[in-house]
Order: C-alpha cells, then sequence, then structure tokens
C-alpha cells in the first residue's frame, strides 16, 4: 500500500512540473514598456531607443509614449520628448532616433553619456505608468568612418589615396590617420595624421607585394573610427616612353608621336561634359561629396520640420495646461464661496440658537435665583429667632452682632449642602468643659445616634426645613462619560501598566522578593520586619528617580485609575505610593510642567493642576493631609466600589478619624486668633471643597456649639 502511494506521489509531482500553468499578472492600470535598448549608429550621427510595448490588456493601454533623455555624467534627465499625439500613426511607435544635430542644439554638444526613460501614456484616462528603468550609453567623439575612394599607383612619388571628408557621423573628422601593413603579416604601421583629405604613400615604403590600407577618421578628442581594410597588389611604378618613327621616302618627312596621359584625358572627357577639369576619381569624389551635402541639408530640414512640430505640440499642450488649471481654479473658488455661505449660515443659525439657549437659561437662573433667596431668606430668619431666642440683641456689641451673623451664614451653608442621612455616628459619650473668651459651655453629656443632629434648645420645637429648600444647581465640572470596563478589560489595563512601571522601577533588582510558599514560613513579626524592609527599598529606589521617570510612572497610572490597582501585585501598589509621595513634594511640583501637573492631579482624583500645589504645600504643613497622601493608593484599592474616590476622600476620612480619636483636642487645638471667614477655603483643593459641604465633622463642632447655652458675662 505504501509503495503505490509513493508511486502516485511520483507521478503527481511530474505531471506538475511537465504540465504548464498559465500565470495570471496582476496589470495595473497603464503598463510600462519594456526591454528598453539603446544603439549608436556612429555613421548616421543617431542614436536609436527601442522598446517592447506591453501586452495591452491592462485597463487603460497606452496611447502614445513619453521619453525622457539627457546627457550627463550624473544620470539626470530633464528633457522629454513624446512619439506622437494621441491618435497619430506614429503615437505607438515603439523606437525612437535621436540625430546628432537635435542632441547638438539640445545638449551643444552630440557626445558624452546618454540616457533615456521610457513611459506608457493614457491620456484619455489620464492614467501613466512607472518609467522604465533607465538605460545609459557612452556616445564617443568620434566622426563617422570614411572609405578610401580612389588609390593612384600611376606617379612617381609613391600611391596616391584620396577620400572624402567624413561629416555624416555625431562630429566632423579633425584628422586622418593612415595605416598599411603587408597581406601577410599581423601588425598595422602608422603612417601619418593629417587633415587633409589625400594622402602620398613613398614608394620607398613599398615592396612588390600584397597590401592592406586602412583609414582612421578622428574627433578632436582623438576618438577614431576605422575604415574597412582595402587589399590592394602594389605595382611599383615605371615611368613611361616615347617613341619616334620616321619614314624616307621621296620625300623626307620626320613624323613624332606622343602617348597622351590617360588622367589628361578624364579630365578633357570631364570638362566637356560638366565644364569641371577633373580627373574620373575626382568627379566621382565631388558629386559623392555634393551627395553627403545634399543629404545632410535634407537631414536638417527634416530635423527643423521635426522640432517645429514638436514645438507646436507643447505649446498645444501648455496651453491646454493653462485652460485645465484655470478651469480648476475657477471650481475650487466656487467651492470655496458655496463653503463660505454654508459657513456663514450655519454661524448665523447657532448664533440664533445660542440666543435663544442663553435667554431660556437666564430666566431659569432669575427664577432659581428668586427661589433661592426666598429659600435662604427663610431660613435666615428661623435661624435668627432659633439662635437669638436666648441671647439679648440690645446687649450685643456691633462686632459680637457681626460675628454671630456670620456664625448663623456658615450654619445656613453647612445645612445647605449637607445631607444628612449620608452619615451614622456610633453612640459616645463626650463630656466638655472648654471657656472660650466670654462663651461659656457647660458641662455636657451628648448622646448621638443618628445624624441629622438636633438643636436642643429649651421650649422650642424644631422645625425641618429641608424639603422646603429648593435645590441649587451645580457649578462642578461636568465628566466625560467612560464606558464601564469588564474586570477581564480592567485586568489586561493593569498588566501592561504594571510591565510598564516594572520597566522604570524593577522591584526584583532592588529587594529579594520572597514566594508565598517562603512567606507562611515566617512569622507575624518576621513578616512585618521583611514587609517593612521591601517598602524601606521601594521608597529608596523611587527617590533616586528623575523626575521624567516619575512622570511616566504617574501616566500609566492614570491611564488605569488608581482604584483600579486593586488587581495588581503588592510591588507594584507599592511602587505607585511611593511615586505618589514624590510627586505631591513641594520641589518635585515646582518641576513639572502644566501637562504633567495635569496627569498628577488625574491621579489625585482632583480637577486643577493648582489643587496639585496645594496638596503639596498642606502636606508639608498639615500632618493629617500629609497622612492621607501616604495612605491614598492604599484607601483608594480598599475603596475600588467606590466612584470617584479621590484624594479629598481620603482627606475628609482621616480627618474624621483624627476627630473621633481626640474629639476634645480638636476643639481644644483651633487657633482662632488668625482667623479670616473671608478667607477660609483659599488653601483647600476644589475637590476638598465640594467634599467638605458633605462632611460631618463641620456640622457636629457647629451643632454642638448651637446644641449648649450660650451665656454672656459681664
Amino acid at each position: 500500500m505504501l509503495h503505490k502511494l509513493n508511486t502516485f506521489i511520483r507521478i503527481l509531482i511530474v505531471v506538475f512540473l511537465i504540465v504548464p500553468l498559465p500565470a495570471f499578472a496582476y496589470h495595473v492600470p497603464t503598463q510600462a514598456p519594456s526591454n528598453l535598448t539603446l544603439t549608436v549608429d556612429y555613421e548616421n550621427g543617431t542614436v536609436k531607443a527601442d522598446w517592447d510595448a506591453s501586452d495591452q490588456a491592462e485597463d487603460y493601454p497606452a496611447e502614445r509614449y513619453a521619453i525622457g533623455f539627457g546627457l550627463s555624467d550624473d544620470g539626470s534627465m530633464p528633457y522629454g520628448i513624446a512619439t506622437g499625439n494621441v491618435g497619430d500613426s506614429n503615437a505607438l511607435n515603439t523606437e525612437y532616433t535621436f540625430t546628432a544635430s537635435y542632441l547638438q542644439s539640445v545638449f551643444n554638444e552630440a557626445h558624452g553619456l546618454f540616457h533615456v526613460k521610457i513611459r506608457s501614456d493614457n491620456d484619455t484616462n489620464a492614467s501613466y505608468s512607472e518609467w522604465t528603468p533607465t538605460v545609459s550609453v557612452t556616445i564617443q567623439n568620434k566622426p563617422a568612418a570614411v572609405t578610401i575612394a580612389t588609390y593612384d599607383m600611376d606617379r612617381s612619388d609613391g600611391i596616391k589615396f584620396e577620400w572624402s571628408a567624413s561629416t555624416g557621423g555625431f562630429v566632423t573628422a579633425s584628422s586622418y590617420k593612415l595605416y598599411y601593413k603587408l597581406s601577410s603579416a599581423s601588425d598595422w604601421t602608422l603612417q601619418g595624421q593629417q587633415s587633409n583629405t589625400d594622402y602620398v604613400l613613398p614608394w620607398s615604403n613599398l615592396t612588390a607585394d600584397p597590401y592592406d590600407f586602412m583609414l582612421s577618421a578622428c574627433g578632436s578628442e582623438n576618438d577614431c573610427n576605422d575604415s574597412s581594410t582595402l587589399s590592394i597588389d602594389v605595382v611599383p611604378y615605371v615611368a613611361p616612353t616615347t617613341t619616334t618613327t620616321s619614314t624616307t621616302t621621296t620625300t623626307t618627312t620626320t613624323t613624332t608621336t606622343t602617348t597622351i596621359d590617360p588622367l589628361t584625358v578624364q579630365r578633357n572627357n570631364n570638362q566637356a561634359e560638366t565644364g569641371i577639369y577633373e580627373t574620373d576619381q575626382e568627379r566621382k569624389d565631388r558629386e559623392d561629396k555634393e551627395y553627403q551635402e545634399w543629404l545632410a541639408r535634407e537631414e536638417a530640414k527634416r530635423q527643423a520640420e521635426y522640432e517645429a512640430e514638436q514645438e507646436r505640440i507643447r505649446q498645444q499642450e501648455e496651453a491646454e495646461r493653462k485652460a485645465e488649471e484655470e478651469r480648476i481654479a475657477a471650481e475650487k473658488e466656487a467651492q470655496r464661496l458655496y463653503e463660505e455661505e454654508q459657513e456663514r449660515l450655519r454661524l448665523e443659525e447657532e448664533a440664533r440658537i445660542q440666543a435663544e439657549l442663553e435667554a431660556q437659561i437666564k430666566a431659569e437662573q432669575e427664577e432659581l435665583a428668586r427661589l433661592e433667596a426666598e429659600a435662604e431668606a427663610k431660613i435666615q430668619k428661623e435661624l435668627e429667632d432659633s439662635v437669638f431666642k436666648d441671647v439679648a440683641l440690645d446687649d450685643l456689641t456691633d462686632e459680637e452682632l457681626t460675628e454671630v451673623k456670620e456664625l448663623i451664614d456658615t450654619i445656613q451653608l453647612i445645612e445647605k449642602n449637607t445631607d444628612f442621612k449620608d452619615y451614622e455616628i456610633a453612640e459616645e459619650i463626650i463630656e466638655i468643659d472648654i471657656v472660650v473668651e466670654n462663651i461659656v459651655i457647660p458641662t455636657t453629656t451628648t448622646t448621638t445616634t443618628l445624624v441629622p443632629i438636633k438643636e436642643d434648645f429649651v421650649d422650642e420645637e424644631i422645625t425641618d426645613t429641608k424639603d422646603d429648600i429648593e435645590p441649587i444647581p451645580s457649578e462642578e465640572r461636568s465628566q466625560e462619560i467612560q464606558p464601564e470596563l469588564t474586570e477581564e478589560q480592567v485586568i489586561e489595563q493593569v498588566e501592561v501598566a504594571q510591565e510598564i512601571i516594572e520597566k522604570v522601577v524593577n522591584v526584583e533588582e532592588i529587594v529579594v522578593i520572597k514566594t508565598d510558599d517562603e512567606l507562611e514560613t515566617l512569622t507575624d513579626q518576621e513578616k512585618e520586619v521583611y514587609e517593612e524592609e521591601v517598602k524601606a527599598a521601594i521608597v529608596e529606589a523611587v527617590q533616586e528617580l528623575e523626575t521624567e521617570e516619575l512622570v511616566e510612572v504617574v501616566e500609566q497610572v492614570a491611564q488605569v485609575s488608581v482604584q483600579n490597582l486593586a488587581v495588581a501585585d503588592e510591588q507594584t501598589k507599592q511602587v505607585v505610593q511611593a511615586v505618589v509621595n514624590e510627586v505631591t513634594n513641594v520641589e518635585t511640583v515646582a518641576e513639572l510642567n502644566e501637562e504633567e501637573k495635569q496627569v498628577v492631579a488625574d491621579v489625585l482624583g482632583v480637577t486643577e493642576t493648582n489643587d496639585v500645589q496645594i496638596i503639596a504645600e498642606q502636606s508639608a504643613k498639615d500632618e493629617n493631609i500629609n497622612i492621607a497622601v501616604q495612605e491614598y493608593v492604599d484607601r483608594a484599592t480598599d475603596n475600588a466600589d467606590v466612584e470617584d474616590y479621590s484624594i479629598s476622600n481620603v482627606i475628609v476620612e482621616v480627618q474624621v478619624e483624627q476627630f473621633f480619636l481626640d474629639p476634645i483636642g480638636q476643639f481644644t487645638d483651633i487657633d482662632l486668633s488668625d482667623i479670616v471667614l473671608s478667607d477660609i477655603g483659599s488653601d483647600m483643593t476644589q475637590s476638598s471643597k465640594d467634599n467638605a459641604k458633605k462632611t460631618v465633622v463641620p456640622v457636629i463642632i457647629v451643632g454642638q456649639i448651637i446644641a449648649t447655652p450660650i451665656k454672656r458675662r459681664f
């Protein structure tokens, strides 16, 4: 079975290799030409560019070809030409010939490193292919080769060679070199170099043997083009003889016959035919030269006509381009005017809607202000009646009366902004016996089980005015509602943040972290010592960080929020707490820019960057705020399920805890001498001010003062 399977697989492989499969090529909208070649023709002074067209299977086949070219050592191609206009008979030609005269007119020379590239153009659909790879060829500074037109061995001084001047190539020949050798030899002998178009090779250099002769036409830079080889059986010159025959008859007569030189005969005959006294070879050379000159004139005429046509095409294309640019510019201008008009209409509509909205808001604010004023007046009246019930107003000085009214305003503000149902205070008995100046607070036993605290005035019933007070619009900054993350998403974000934080502070590099199994073997005291060592090492490492590194950690915490660090490991929490301690240091805050302060503010849960400066300064002065900062991360993660939990919540919690630990101390430590009521809250963050409205502490203090009889001593 295995043998049959192997045989089958071999057959499949052979079929796959033998049977041709169709090739499916991706076609761009317009394909580039291929197989570009350049051929230099020194005899005619031309460079022929030849290429292959595409398979015409693309979306927009070529309608003509653009040719880029240049004559430079750096490969630049600043000039371009086309095979024709769309629809012309020569538009799709796949070859183009550059003449020496055209190159001379463009570049002021016709030799050097010549570069060409081709592109397929479909002007109908404005689709153009990529350029072909550049092909380069060197055009040497050498003329067209010449041919030895005639030679004359019927001379006494040697063999005379004659030829026509080389004028049909890229350059005109500056000089000519005559080479000769025995046909049986391999090395050539240079006889001389001259600008004339004839040369006499002395007989002294020759013998009666077969010889090969070659003529090189050379340019001004000595680039030469060799002619084909001319083979001659050299026969040395023998001078002709003159014979005189005398016949004697009855009358003796002497007759002399002279043989006429054949060249003279040729000259006489040619003069009779053309009016020019010349030999047959000279006539042939002259006629050949005149023919070449005619060809050159015709080529120049054709080239001039071609260049004129190209110039006409260029001007036409330039005019079409300018017309198209003007059309596009007009369309853009019309579009701009339309968009400006639409924008003007939109702004007018927005202004109208905004005006209506502002008018509506103003009316609502005026109504709310009226209701608030009525409520405040009602509360003011009730508080005055309650506070001044047992006080003789006539006995108070103006200063004391002003202070009492300010106290009433404070009580009113606290009651208005505090929801007492949010707080329950465990039963506790507090004995207070404080004398502050002329105000006596006798020993009182107060049992409090549920807030709100009731005012205990003799023969006075408590009137609850809470339901009669209209709510005051909140001026707090609206928070952007973020989509609630799933537990898995929170864990993923925290893991990413942990990895980045570990790159800044790698705890395992600064202290040995014990495993859970190792921790289980430790006593409680050993665990406490170990935890303190880890914490101290982390704090020391964080203190050595640069400000940029501290900000990097804070940015990661801001992205995931401090409360979500509840799912992080203990070392990460300790690193974050140490970083929070550093970025709330007065010196560190001074180094932060506004953007970095905003990141710290986001971590602390405050709204303004100025709050960061306030927290740093107060932390250095106030022990409770310093404790709140030191415990912020632990408390925030413990309250992960509390919405919008911030440093302000921690400060309030610490202050409440300190109050219940030492309530008498909280009273006795108050220094009223430097208190200016108008400055209260100036050193608090905005979020702390907001939370202060919700806290029970000021209510307890003021409530205890109100709940005791006020007696004036005289």
